[in-house]
């Protein structure tokens, strides 16, 4: 198998016509609005994917298995002792969540022993 023919079978697999097929060809002007949708895309998605990591950790405390609820609280109390930027936000989620949650009473009390821990070795109220 020669060089030309593997990229031709490569361009055929990706592309899904030969490398010689003629394919369209756009003008600039069209090429300058896809570029433009494309950055626009992106600028949007960047715009999306910004919010703090314990969010994603914070959902998991709406779930109906104990061992998932008790992780993300632990996870929760680890990351907010590692990240001081996060510990007044995790506390407020963590407090909220404790006001009208459904669990059991050793949940709840596994929750708010997390949450004086946390405010015992975090210094967030200055």
């Amino acid at each position: 198998m020669s060089k030309k023919s593997f990229l031709q079978n490569i361009w055929h697999m990706i592309i899904g016509g030969s490398a010689s097929s003629g394919h369209k060809q756009i003008s600039s002007a069209q090429a300058a609005v896809l570029q433009k949708k494309y950055l626009e895309a992106r600028e949007d998605e960047a715009k999306i994917l910004e919010y703090p990591p314990y969010v994603d950790v914070a959902r998991q405390l709406f779930s109906d298995k104990k061992e998932i609820f008790r992780a993300a609280v632990f996870y929760l109390r680890r990351i907010a002792e590692n990240e001081n930027k996060y510990a007044e936000a995790i506390v407020t989620v963590m407090k909220q969540y404790a006001k009208t949650a459904e669990r059991n009473a050793e949940d709840m009390a596994f929750l708010a022993e997390q949450i004086d821990a946390i405010e015992k070795n975090v210094h967030f109220f200055i």
